[in-house]
């Protein structure tokens, strides 16, 4: 893509995930790939949020609110890049957790 070529421009989350596929290589390695990217994504946004809301109940509005955020920053990296490799894994640890959650 040219506009990835651009000098000093953070590049675009599609330009992320096709460079991705493209240092993964051909077939089915560059499509989990660029599918764990967006998992990726979408998981540790939801961490992000998560731990935030959590923060905020135990800890009451104020200091929820105002510094709920650090430990949101924390968890969402690790919790994205889990995800981002292991996402193959996220439906066989969901049954299991459910499983042991409920038995």
């Amino acid at each position: 893509m040219e506009t990835s070529e651009r000098k000093g421009q953070n590049p675009t989350i599609l330009e992320k995930i096709e460079t991705t596929v493209r240092s993964a290589g051909d077939g089915l390695a560059a499509a989990y790939l660029a599918i764990g990217v967006v998992i990726g994504w979408l998981v540790g946004i939801a961490a992000f949020i998560g731990s935030w809301i959590y923060c905020i109940s135990e800890y009451g509005y104020l200091l929820g609110v105002t510094l709920g955020w650090i430990p949101g920053v924390i968890v969402a990296p690790i919790a994205g890049v889990l995800a981002y490799v292991l996402w193959g894994l996220l439906p066989l640890i969901a049954i299991v957790s459910w499983a042991i959650w409920y038995s």
